[in-house]
């Protein structure tokens, strides 16, 4: 009878190791979060680093991709016209207000627009509860009450152009020229964010207002606060303010547009006098999938494997004396809308541009053709553990600010999971030892294709 038990709790235990890829991710349980019934997403998490202090975001999964023909460079406008006046804070008095607290523009306040989406921030002081509030009334103004007011508009449109006027160096110069064949055939090479100059100048203001309108709603905005505080009582104040937003109906349909496959090598060489260094890139766009399950998450892993691997061999061929590339690196990601890139970028040196791109072309070819050693598998799934292991360890130097990216890279399109760091890291020791040379050899093949490739020297 005992040796009988004993073999059912080894039966047990094997099944509670054992982990179903078909399982979902948890997500991290001391995050609040929930959708409202107007269908604004929020996150609440409490972190003591540093102290007394709370890192606020709004999120708006709307950038310059959703501009119309006659609203190119009005997504960037939009932004800027949050800090100037909204229905709480008339004019000019935000940026009184955070300045009375202790703030200053920049460090404490900003925002940026991109291609999918709109992030403005804020970190503020928590020395009265009256400060967290007006914080999140700065969000909840954003969110639906900016005023747009034509003089407003007509004096922001100057100091557009002049950020316009300062941003055109020569990094600016290369992307124009690289982006419409890194992004081919897509509405994301006809929308960079810094838009048409004609129409930031002389567009309707009733354009702007348009744009506002139809992006600026609770169904594609999260509210993310992270702090030093009682993440109940915030929770508790971001649902009681952020559901008198009104619900929205029969809005416009939110579509990220597609980036279409191409099966062809494409190549751009770019050249600007004044560019400092000399950049070779290899992009390989592929379907993006985000992690939900851990099977999803153990495939995310061999892609970051294979990546680690090829930095490694990069790494030992830039300490050579006669490296012909300085320094580089190379990752897989999330890339645009529907899109993830695995990306290989470095950079040469002057009198050694062919040699570089030569090397680098053996390298992958080398890497496709006959895969990886053991030794190096081994190497790269220390590394990684490690990593991870050092994240979990000094858990309570995680910033409210990177934790608060983390949440914002969750509600955008990337859809990334969000997990404790204890159990990341224990789910690397898991899955790492699991995957197989030979599995990884057959994900280099899958990654490293000829189809949605595109070189670019710069």
């Amino acid at each position: 009878m005992k040796k009988l038990v004993l073999i059912l709790l080894l039966f047990v235990g094997i099944g509670a190791y054992a982990q179903n890829l078909n399982d979902t991710l948890p997500f991290y349980n001391k995050v609040r979060h929930g959708v409202l019934k107007n269908g604004l997403t929020y996150y609440v998490l409490h972190n003591s680093e540093p102290k007394n202090r709370a890192y606020l975001q709004l999120v708006v999964n709307a950038g310059s991709v959703f501009e119309d023909d006659d609203q190119q460079g009005l997504a960037h406008l939009c932004e800027h016209m949050a800090f100037n006046g909204t229905k709480n804070f008339p004019k000019h008095d935000l940026i009184k207000y955070l300045e009375s607290v202790g703030m200053r523009f920049g460090a404490d306040l900003n925002a940026y627009t991109a291609f999918d989406e709109t992030v403005y921030m804020i970190e503020i002081p928590l020395d009265s509860v009256q400060i967290l509030k007006n914080g999140l009334k700065i969000l909840y103004d954003w969110a639906c009450n900016v005023s747009y007011e034509t003089k407003e508009i007509n004096d922001e449109r100057g100091v557009v152009m002049q950020e316009w006027r300062l941003g055109r160096g020569a990094w600016d110069r290369i992307n124009r020229k690289t982006f419409p064949v890194l992004l081919h055939g897509s509405q994301y090479a006809k929308r960079l964010p810094i838009g048409d100059t004609a129409i930031i100048q002389h567009c309707p203001p009733d354009n702007l207002r348009r744009f506002y309108h139809d992006w600026y709603r609770p169904d594609l905005q999260a509210v993310i606060i992270v702090g030093d505080f009682d993440a109940n009582k915030v929770e508790q104040m971001v649902k009681q303010m952020f559901s008198q937003i009104p619900a929205r109906t029969n809005e416009r349909p939110h579509v990220y547009p597609e980036i279409p496959d191409h099966k062809k090598i494409l190549a751009k060489v770019a050249t600007d006098k004044e560019l400092p260094i000399n950049l070779f890139s290899i992009n390989i766009k592929h379907d993006y999938k985000p992690a939900v399950t851990y099977g999803d998450l153990e495939n995310e892993l061999k892609k970051d494997l294979i990546s680690e691997m090829i930095q490694n061999r990069l790494n030992e061929y830039t300490q050579q004396p006669d490296a012909s590339i300085t320094n580089g690196y190379v990752y897989y990601t999330h890339f645009m809308g529907h899109k993830a890139i695995f990306k290989y970028q470095v950079i040469l040196k002057n009198n050694k541009i062919a040699d570089a791109v030569e090397y680098s072309a053996k390298l992958m070819k080398n890497v496709k053709e006959y895969g990886f050693t053991k030794d190096e598998l081994e190497l790269a799934k220390k590394t990684m553990l490690n990593r991870e292991k050092n994240r979990y360890q000094n858990e309570n130097t995680i910033s409210s600010k990177n934790w608060a990216d983390e949440l914002h890279y969750n509600f955008s399109v990337a859809k990334y999971y969000v997990l404790s760091p204890k159990k990341e890291y224990e789910i690397y020791q898991k899955l790492l030892p699991k995957i197989k040379l030979e599995d990884v050899n057959k994900a280099t093949k899958e990654l490293l294709t000829d189809s949605n490739t595109v070189l670019t020297l710069s």
